[in-house]
């Protein structure tokens, strides 16, 4: 019970320091039995994943991408955390290496972005200090369940803003990791929007 109220907490934390409220959606739903074997409900995070399921939208991380609520916060704040702070042990253990990052540097659909293979933390340092801007590293320091977008289809998973970071399920597991990364310019307009569950 313990685990749970911590991670409840820190979700409520992590929303309220962006001005933020959660709303968690108390109803079970059909889906978690995609994310929970049978005979795995009883495990501690099973009430937060049915508490916090779904994203701002309505749209339901075990329905959709087919991953636990808490897997995706404990995601969200490894990233988080391995950005702010520059923390090595945290970025290995979120990061999908190697992972694909397409810088844009407009807002036009027929830019052709570059695009940038980070293979290791060494790799990641380097990408972050001389690529992402105060707007992009703000958008990561407030993401949280309550203003992330699950996405559903060929790619499944949830995104930071309109793409910024995209997280998926790692492949035979119910962890997830960032998988992708797209860089563009984020004015303080699209930063509010997307910062606000």
């Amino acid at each position: 019970m313990t685990k749970i109220r911590s991670l409840l907490c820190s979700a409520v934390l992590a929303s309220l320091a962006c001005g933020g409220v959660l709303s968690p959606v108390f109803a079970e739903g059909p889906c978690m039995e995609r994310v929970y074997a049978q005979g795995e409900k009883g495990e501690p995070d099973y009430a937060f994943d049915v508490a916090f399921d779904k994203d701002k939208a309505g749209r339901s991380f075990s329905c959709g991408p087919e991953m636990r609520a808490s897997e995706a916060m404990k995601a969200i704040e490894s990233f988080r955390n391995g950005v702010l702070y520059r923390d090595q042990a945290r970025m290995d253990s979120v990061l999908a290496y190697p992972l694909t990052a397409r810088i844009s540097k407009t807002l036009e659909i027929d830019e052709k972005p570059e695009v940038v293979t980070i293979r290791s933390f060494r790799d990641w340092s380097k990408f972050q200090e001389e690529r992402m801007d105060k707007n992009q590293v703000a958008m990561v320091a407030c993401a949280n369940l309550g203003n992330v977008s699950i996405e559903s289809g060929r790619s499944p998973g949830f995104m930071i803003g309109t793409g910024l970071v995209w997280f998926s399920r790692y492949v035979g597991s119910p962890r997830v990791k960032v998988s992708a990364i797209n860089l563009f310019p984020v004015d303080t307009e699209a930063f509010v929007k997307a910062c606000i569950p």
